[in-house]
């Protein structure tokens, strides 16, 4: 199962009318299923191993968030589909050369899909994994767009439009990405439930409509191949709108990890984005040219955080 890089959208694509863009990348998370007597989910990466004889009735007596996300894709699973889908052992790993901790909620949810019913011996098309995926994600963390989902599901360069039109391309056209990681988890469930209470206050919900429109803006035209000059003015105006709904809203989503990376870009004069809800996880460089971003990787990698490169046309599907 991929690993996913948000480009845009980040809150904006949680309102009517909003937009996200991500790239599912590699590598990711590797998955292993195999039929058993009763549920058993195996997490090594954190520490995790879980055992029920059937799949729980109330799933607050989960002891781990992250256990929620199968379990409730192996629940909506077998709603579908009835006793096709009986025991279970599933085991994720993240695979080697990974970065950071984004995106494995979401591959929890479309991995745990996909192994769970090729076990029973069920074909479900991509739209049903996703649909199903992003159900389960979305009773796990209690809310979210799916767009995460639809990119690890879809896989590629994903343009995400709720309610239901999600387009798949397989390159990122003649981009060529640089991730660096803060160091930090994002705690995604906590900026999610900050934004919903800030949406009280007038002057947040303005905040909320011009990030939309910025985020939009850059979601279109790096989806359309907007020259270097365009996309790093589109940058520039989602990240200005993304610092004035964060301060609007207290959400925390600008820390001062992810604050130094775009400053880091900044120098080096790459178009730099906070990947996904921020409060931790990734900051994404949109170099134009191999030399930049090579000069990236190795400012970012200066200056103590990891950080990995992904060529042009590496996106996979």
């Amino acid at each position: 199962v991929p690993h996913k890089i948000m480009l845009a959208g980040e809150y904006s694509v949680l309102r009517p009318g909003g937009y996200a863009l991500a790239v599912a990348v590699e590598p990711g998370f590797a998955v292993s299923a195999k039929p058993a007597r009763g549920v058993h989910l195996s997490l090594p990466d954190l520490g995790l191993e879980y055992s029920v004889a059937a799949l729980p009735d109330r799933m607050d007596s989960v002891p781990h968030r992250a256990l929620l996300f199968p379990l409730w894709s192996l629940a909506l699973l077998q709603k579908r589909y009835g006793n096709h889908v009986t025991g279970l052992k599933l085991e994720f790993r993240r695979q080697e050369g990974g970065l950071g901790r984004s995106g494995a909620s979401s591959a929890l949810a479309v991995g745990s899909v996909r192994s769970a019913a090729a076990v029973a011996g069920l074909e479900p098309t991509p739209d049903e994994v996703f649909q199903i995926a992003a159900a389960a994600h979305a009773r796990a963390q209690s809310g979210g767009s799916g767009y995460d989902v639809a990119t690890c599901a879809y896989g590629g360069m994903v343009f995400f439009r709720p309610p239901s039109r999600v387009s798949s391309a397989p390159t990122v056209g003649n981009l060529h990405l640089v991730a660096a990681d803060s160091g930090h988890s994002s705690d995604t469930e906590t900026l999610l439930r900050r934004f919903g209470a800030a949406l009280s206050k007038g002057t947040f919900r303005r905040a909320v409509d011009l990030h939309r429109a910025a985020s939009n803006r850059l979601c279109s035209g790096l989806w359309e191949g907007a020259p270097e000059a365009s996309v790093r003015e589109l940058v520039e105006q989602a990240n200005l709108s993304l610092e004035q709904l964060d301060q609007t809203g207290s959400l925390g989503a600008i820390t001062p990890e992810l604050q130094d990376l775009l400053h880091i870009a900044g120098g080096v004069k790459v178009p730099a984005r906070i990947s996904g809800a921020g409060g931790g996880d990734l900051v994404v460089g949109l170099a134009f040219h191999a030399a930049a971003a090579a000069e990236l990787v190795s400012a970012w990698r200066g200056a103590g955080y990891a950080t990995k490169s992904f060529p042009s046309l590496a996106c996979c599907d």
